[in-house]
This record gives C-alpha cells, structure tokens and sequence, in this order.
C-alpha cells in the first residue's frame, strides 16, 4: 500500500519542475556563504507542495481511497524523508566538488564536513515535528505549520552551526608564525640530553679532588 501511495505522490503531488530546487546545493561553490541557507531553500519545496496539494483537493482525494486515513500522512512522511535525503546527498557531490576547486575555509560559517551534514539532519528533524502533526491535525491550514516549522528550523541551524564554527575556533592553541608543535616537542626532546651531556663533562670525576690533595701533601 505504501508503495503505491509514494508512488501517487511523485507522480500526482510532485511536478517535475519541482526537481529543479535541487540545484540550490549549489550555492556550496560560493567561497564565503552561510551554507546551512543554501539547504533551507528546501521548505520552500514543502510549501509550494502544500499549496498545490490544497488547490488540487489531496486530502480529500485520499481520504476517499479504501486505505486507513493513517497511509496518506505515512506516505507523506516518506516522501519528505526521502527528499531530504536525496537533498543532502546532492549536497554532498556538491562538497566534494568544492574541495576539488578551491579547499578554503568558510569565513561566512562553517564549513562543508560531516559535522556540517549531521546538522542539516537535525535541521530537517525539527522542520518534520513540526509540520507533519501541524498540518494533519487541521486539515488544509499548512501555511502557519510550513512557516513555523521552517522558522524554527532555520534558526536552529544557524545557531547550531555558528556554535559549532566557534567552538572550533576556540579551541585552537594559537602558535608562533613557522613554528610546528613537533618542531616545538621535539626541540624541548633534545635539549635535555644536551644539558645532561654537558652537565657529565663538567662535572669532576668522583675521588679526583682527594686525589689531586694527597699528591700534593705527599710531594
């Protein structure tokens, strides 16, 4: 049942200019970019979806098919998991493309790592609990669901992100200009055995004075 329900879904709710938010990833190749935006575009998808869905009467078009109610919010559930995913996924040929070009840092945000990645999951999760039991519980009123749940969503991917970028940041030990850590470790490595080596040859044999004392007493 499901299968035919995505299956409705991409070929009923999903028009084929709608593919083309997918080149919003993009914006990865900008050299200085807040780049968790360039992903958020995405809810921009999920309310022209909406909108269409309420134009074309969707809902009640599923609610008269002889399935349990509970299919059509699983179905939709589905699709914006695996558009999420496939989101991602292409933002990730997209990252990999940029280190190929250039492999600088990001001085608008983080950026474009795992870490990076792992947030924009989290962002998309927060937009989920909110818009899918938002707009099912009240049927056709999408609009404020859509809006509050991609606002929070953004926000907290910008603060995600931006902690994260400064936590990074902060926890650099800052070094003198052409100085290594391994230069610095293993100068400190070496100048022990040369203090000690030193410290040895200026140092008196044991009984030498003593030595040195009765000869000159016996003569």
């Amino acid at each position: 049942m499901i299968k035919h329900l995505l299956y409705k879904e991409f070929r009923l709710n999903i028009y084929p200019w709608m593919y083309g938010f997918f080149a919003f990833p993009l914006l990865l190749l900008v050299p200085a970019w807040p780049f968790f935006v360039a992903l958020a575009y995405f809810f921009l998808l999920v309310l022209i979806i909406a909108q269409t869905d309420k134009a074309n009467q969707d809902l009640a078009f599923g609610a008269g098919l002889p399935i349990p109610k509970s299919g059509v919010v699983t179905a939709r559930t589905w699709t914006l998991v695996i558009l999420e995913v496939a989101q991602v996924l292409f933002a990730a040929v997209v990252a990999v493309g940029r280190y190929w070009l250039y492999s600088k840092d990001n001085s608008a945000g983080m950026n474009v790592n795992l870490a990076f990645f792992g947030l924009i999951f989290v962002m998309y999760a927060v937009f989920n609990l909110i818009y899918l039991p938002g707009a099912y519980s009240r049927p056709y009123r999408m609009l404020w669901p859509i809006l509050g749940g991609s606002m929070i969503a953004v926000l907290v991917g910008g603060v995600a992100t931006t902690l994260v970028c400064h936590a990074f940041a902060v926890g650099q030990v800052p070094q003198r200009p052409g100085s290594s850590p391994s230069r610095a470790a293993g100068g400190g490595l070496r100048r022990g055995p040369d203090r000690l080596r030193r410290a040895h040859r200026l140092r008196p044999p044991p009984g030498g004075r003593q030595l040195r004392q009765g000869r000159s007493v016996t003569m």
